[in-house]
């Protein structure tokens, strides 16, 4: 049983961005107006036309959900937390505010903690929901506790309902017994005045760079990065701005953290709980010592012994159009050969757009018409790719598109 997890200021955090997330997934982009959820209130009214008190009155704004939204938080909010475990899931639907969604999560997890749910990024294709023993992330959580021993408060720039913020933000957090600022709405200024030389600050690439420009000075704290490698100059410049180390995460939704380092130079040495089983696969170590099956990992490395490993590239992932192995990789790096195209992501369309390839297409700065060149890159494809590596659907924008994570998310 995963007690840390009972935490109520953790849980309400985690539930807060579980919800938000569920929303925000299925609405169009610029229709979810509401408030960031670091800022929800336990007396925030989840629905349409609940009210609090005698006169009608809610106590604070709420969140207006409709059925349809209410059904997809709380599917959600059941599938991270395994609340049918327990059997109240349904309570959740009768329930009026975030804080009653909170109490009803509390007391599922007292009957039933066992397990817990996240979805992936969908950086290679549709989300998908992973599982994790709660046994296996109390192990991880230890061995970061042990990592960070003296650390006084973790600073979250990361939302909590993906497993990186969760092991750092809600974990952690609870096995070192402080308490979270969660800073992701907080400007560089006010950020900078709050830092002390005892935090850990949990971040992204993506934020490093803001605030490496932003906040500019750190007073000696610790701070810790993933989903994707931290590029040397910015390593050296938040080193030379005052943090007194940054450790990098390599890791997956579905592994977890697999190993740490120190500097974009270093390889990355495993968790004590991982082993190496042999130059593809490594195998997960209970605190019993019983030992999982072995898992392959997601990137081909090179190893430096046992211990530590090097990552070399993404393990191509074909998909099937037509039932023909397509490999979009292949077909980003034909079309970046185009004078007109800066960057391009390309994937498979979801199932109810159909059954082809689409590509997300950056222009380079010589591009002034970006219909012509919409036509010009088909042309191009027509004559350099196959039918079945031919993207039938282009979108063309300024930046690549990314999740909350800073990592490449559909369109």
């Amino acid at each position: 049983m995963l007690k840390t997890r009972h935490d109520r200021t953790l849980t309400l955090r985690l539930l807060c961005d579980v919800i938000d997330s569920a929303v925000r997934s299925r609405v169009r982009e610029g229709t979810w107006n509401l408030s960031h959820p670091s800022r929800w209130t336990e007396n925030m009214l989840l629905g349409r036309g609940h009210a609090a008190g005698a006169d009608g009155a809610p106590a604070a704004p709420g969140l207006d959900l409709d059925s349809i939204d209410l059904l997809a938080a709380a599917g959600r909010v059941n599938e991270c937390f395994h609340l049918h475990e327990s059997g109240i899931e349904d309570h959740l639907l009768g329930a009026a505010t975030i804080g009653a969604w909170t109490d009803i999560v509390l007391r599922g997890l007292e009957v039933y903690d066992d397990r817990v749910s996240f979805l992936t990024s969908g950086s290679t294709g549709t989300p998908k929901v992973v599982t994790h023993e709660a046994e296996l992330l109390d192990q991880e959580a230890d061995e970061l506790a042990r990592r960070f021993a003296g650390r006084m408060r973790v600073v979250s720039l990361v939302p909590a309902n993906h497993l990186f913020g969760y092991l750092f933000t809600v974990l952690l957090p609870a096995k070192l017994g402080v308490g979270v600022l969660d800073a992701r709405q907080m400007g560089a200024g006010a950020l900078s005045r709050e830092l002390r030389a005892t935090d850990l600050i949990v971040s992204i690439p993506a934020m490093w760079e803001y605030l490496l420009t932003s906040v500019r000075t750190f007073p000696g704290c610790a701070g810790v990065s993933s989903t994707s490698p931290l590029k040397p100059a910015l390593h050296a410049g938040l080193v030379a701005s005052g943090l007194g180390s940054i450790m990098e995460v390599y890791g997956s939704t579905e592994t977890g953290g697999i190993g740490v380092r120190l500097s974009p130079g270093d390889a990355y040495t495993l968790h004590p709980f991982w082993e190496r089983a042999g130059d593809d696969a490594i195998v997960r170590v209970r605190a019993d010592g019983r030992r999982e099956s072995p898992t392959e990992l997601m990137d081909h490395v090179s190893w430096e012994g046992d211990r530590a490993l090097r990552v070399l590239s993404r393990r191509d992932r074909a998909v099937k159009v037509a039932g023909i192995n397509v490999f979009p990789s292949r077909v980003e790096e034909i079309l970046r050969q185009h004078q007109g195209v800066r960057e391009v992501r390309v994937r498979l369309m979801r199932a109810e757009e159909g059954d082809r390839l689409k590509a997300f297409v950056v222009p380079s700065d010589e591009v002034t018409d970006r219909e012509a060149l919409r036509a010009a890159i088909d042309e191009y494809a027509a004559t350099m790719l196959s039918s079945h590596e031919r993207p039938r659907a282009w979108t063309i924008g300024d930046a690549l598109p990314t999740n909350a994570m800073g990592k490449s998310a559909d369109w």
